[in-house]
């Protein structure tokens, strides 16, 4: 999702690769109802990062040849913890592997080639904080006398790739260019509006219905779903952040996702966490 240059991330080559191998076990997944996929994945809560973390974790483990060592490791000193690694892995060669991995949603709020615009729904979060804890702190733990050590608990003496997983979406406030942050890998792919433009958003779509989008499901998009005459409406208000989705028809009378959206309340631009 952002800046490539400045995160060890899987190439093409290596991310075909990847998703080759795990066809099978996306396809069941993704036949299964999202309340199935999250027992499988052996997830609890609602928290979409947790979610996301515990579809890597299965889907690692599913990977031929390859061996999950540890999933959120810890790195302690004198009963401190330091911090901790997402996961290590055992490739298919045998060679240690350090990923960390994360999803994350950014709204547009000012000038987008400053990454500090970018921020959370709630605004607690900004996409240069989440960079650079990632590169400066995450990622140089197995650097540290404190982290080799506490890679020796799983018999890894030497992390042969790093890897960051960061996955998510960037939106820009509607009527505005869909653009992403400066050398990001994509553009905005989703879109926000304050509550005062519900009546506008309403004209504008008249043909669309809306799904409001629960956590932890943020993730894929909706296909093929059926909508009752009387749902699908956008609300009249929203008190804190809300994620929906507009969807269009199908010809079989179901329908899919085309868009993403953010929901605020009033004054969501104006104000600072």
């Amino acid at each position: 999702m952002a800046d490539v240059a400045r995160l060890p991330q899987h190439n093409e080559t290596q991310q075909l690769a990847l998703q080759a191998l795990l066809r099978p076990a996306v396809d069941q997944l993704a036949a299964m109802t999202l309340e199935d996929a999250m027992a499988t994945v052996g997830v609890k809560g609602w928290r979409v990062g947790n979610y996301f973390e515990a579809l890597v974790a299965y889907w690692l483990r599913q990977l031929p040849g390859w061996r999950l060592l540890a999933a959120n490791h810890p790195v302690r000193q004198d009963k401190r913890t330091l911090g901790a690694y997402d996961f290590i892995v055992r490739n298919a060669e045998r060679r240690a592997e350090h990923w960390e991995v994360a999803v994350k949603f950014y709204l547009l709020r000012g000038d987008p080639t400053d990454w500090r615009n970018w921020v959370g729904p709630n605004q607690r979060d900004r996409l240069d904080k989440k960079v650079n804890r990632m590169r400066d702190h995450q990622l140089v733990l197995s650097r540290r006398e404190v982290g080799r050590d506490a890679l020796q608990d799983l018999e890894v003496t030497d992390i042969y790739q790093q890897f960051v997983v960061l996955k998510g979406y960037f939106f820009t406030e509607w009527g505005t260019p869909s653009t992403g942050p400066v050398n990001a890998t994509r553009d905005a792919e989703g879109q926000w509006a304050e509550v005062d433009r519900l009546p506008d958003l309403r004209h504008a779509f008249p043909d669309s219905r809306w799904v409001h989008r629960d956590k932890p499901f943020w993730l894929a998009p909706l296909h093929r779903v059926r909508l009752e005459s009387d749902e699908g409406k956008l609300p009249t208000h929203v008190q804190r952040p809300e994620m929906w989705a507009r969807m269009s028809p199908l010809p079989d009378g179901s329908w899919d996702e085309v868009e993403r959206w953010f929901l605020l309340p009033e004054h969501w631009r104006d104000h600072r966490a």
